[in-house]
């Protein structure tokens, strides 16, 4: 994702395209999750069943969204989109699973990671913020490609979650964010 980052601002808009097709070849099939490792040599073992690090970071998902949309609106390549529109879905089903029932901000599942590996989390600063963005990528590719009721519920929770994020990262006593809450809830500080 990054590198399509770079291949967009460089204008090497076929490439950028090669690689979104690369990333969604590898996306998780039953639950729409993009990978965040691939190994080299994973044509020579079991690296989607035997080792835990090719969809661990729920992260990395959220960001799939956002390259798209960024991929759809910088080369116009619309018809991308709806040809890829079943992988798409997928990914922001998959982003939308992570928001518990009643709640509007993702976590964590468990035995999976945020941006922070050092200290695994309930959930996060950057994940919440991410999904906002995520879900107005989701929201304006739907526009794009016909599917007008999904994008009126995507910006709904976008909007939804963007005004959740104070009230759950702000410790006023304390007049600072926190970054997020450990699985106990306890807020983590930095």
């Amino acid at each position: 994702l990054v590198a399509v980052d770079a291949l967009l601002r460089e204008g090497a808009y076929t490439r950028a395209r090669d690689e979104l097709a690369f990333i969604m070849r590898y996306q998780n099939k039953s639950s729409g999750a993009i990978w965040h490792e691939l190994s080299q040599s994973a044509g020579f073992l079991d690296w989607v069943h035997a080792y835990p690090y090719m969809f661990v970071h729920v992260d990395v998902s959220l960001d799939f969204l956002d390259t798209i949309r960024d991929y759809v609106e910088t080369t116009g390549d619309v018809g991308f989109a709806k040809r890829h529109w079943a992988s798409i879905r997928a990914a922001y089903d998959y982003c939308r699973s992570t928001v518990p029932p009643g709640q509007t901000l993702p976590e964590i599942p468990a035995g999976q990671q945020g941006r922070d590996e050092q200290d695994p989390q309930r959930d996060e600063l950057s994940l919440s913020l991410a999904w906002v963005t995520a879900s107005e990528s989701f929201a304006t590719l739907a526009r794009l490609t016909g599917h007008d009721a999904r994008a009126s519920d995507a910006t709904r929770r976008s909007r939804v979650a963007r005004d959740a994020i104070r009230p759950a990262y702000y410790a006023a006593s304390k007049q600072q964010w926190v970054s997020g809450h450990l699985r106990s809830g306890a807020p983590v500080e930095g």
